[in-house]
């Protein structure tokens, strides 16, 4: 037996504690439900929970929150993203191509860079 090589009061030491925690375990589960009990009687009974299925849930975001794009939102976009693109550019220096043939030990086109006055 497992107890055997114990002295008389550690083993009675062990067992007190054995059933001190599932005596504990026991009244535990059954004070936690008689709280329980007691907090419906009070407060009405608690609506049992919904069982949520997640590709359902999934599916209702993507339709709430991606809706289908119309003609005019696209050429809204398009025309808010080629402005975005035309005032960057405005910014960016204008590069003019002189000649396009190598000169001496250069060996790309000549090219000179201004600034844009429009």
């Amino acid at each position: 037996m497992l107890f055997t090589c114990l002295p008389m009061s550690s083993t009675l030491l062990m067992a007190v504690f054995i059933v001190l925690s599932v005596l504990y375990a026991i009244t535990g589960h059954l004070i936690k439900d008689l709280i329980h009990d007691c907090a419906d009687w009070l407060f009405g009974e608690q609506p049992e929970e919904v069982v949520v299925n997640y590709c359902q849930a999934k599916d209702k975001f993507m339709a709430d929150w991606c809706p289908e794009t119309s003609p005019e939102l696209e050429a809204m976009a398009r025309a808010e993203e080629n402005r975005i693109v035309d005032r960057d550019f405005m910014k960016a220096p204008a590069i003019w191509i002189l000649s396009t043939e190598p000169r001496g030990s250069k060996t790309g086109p000549r090219v000179m860079f201004g600034k844009r006055t429009y």
